[in-house]
């Protein structure tokens, strides 16, 4: 029961990681007026909740589970981080990625450490890897025992991911 408390602890939207304060592009695309009415709102929306969630970050994160569970050696999460980073080519979310990270793997370090998270940590701090919220995300939860169909909805419908 401990794992699926803690999967539903980390995707509450009261969990403070700050995933509702990124637009991940649309403040731009509204800028330009690509995006400027409903129709062309629910367009954005529909495409980030098909394209970038489900082929990027839930794609990644059950990628970094499986190095995880494997226990690959770190260069293979290196090369992962590389990977999203070049994929995720629009700089807002890109950061927003980063920043959601970063506080993440802050939230879980004071509530309970993982050495794996800690590491990502400090290794996003001194500028050896990007930085993505989908990584830490999938570190913590393997560490914690959340199961992995579990892990894969969860993390779909999360705001952070769903913003």
């Amino acid at each position: 029961m401990q794992p699926l408390l803690t999967l539903l602890q980390i995707n509450d939207s009261m969990f403070p990681i700050g995933g509702f304060t990124h637009s991940y592009g649309l403040e731009t695309y509204v800028h330009r007026g690509l995006v400027k009415d409903v129709a062309t709102s629910e367009s954005y929306a529909t495409a980030m909740l098909q394209h970038n969630v489900r082929y990027n970050d839930a794609a990644f994160l059950h990628k970094a589970y499986l190095l995880c569970e494997k226990k690959r050696g770190w260069e293979k999460f290196h090369e992962l981080d590389e990977e999203i980073t070049a994929l995720k080519a629009p700089s807002e979310i890109r950061m927003a990625s980063k920043k959601l990270a970063i506080r993440f793997l802050k939230t879980t370090a004071d509530i309970s450490p993982v050495a794996r998270c800690n590491k990502y940590l400090q290794s996003i701090k001194d500028g050896d890897q990007h930085g993505h919220y989908p990584v830490a995300f999938a570190m913590y939860a393997q560490a914690k025992g959340s199961p992995g169909k579990m892990r894969s909805r969860r993390f779909i419908t999360t705001p952070s991911t769903a913003s």
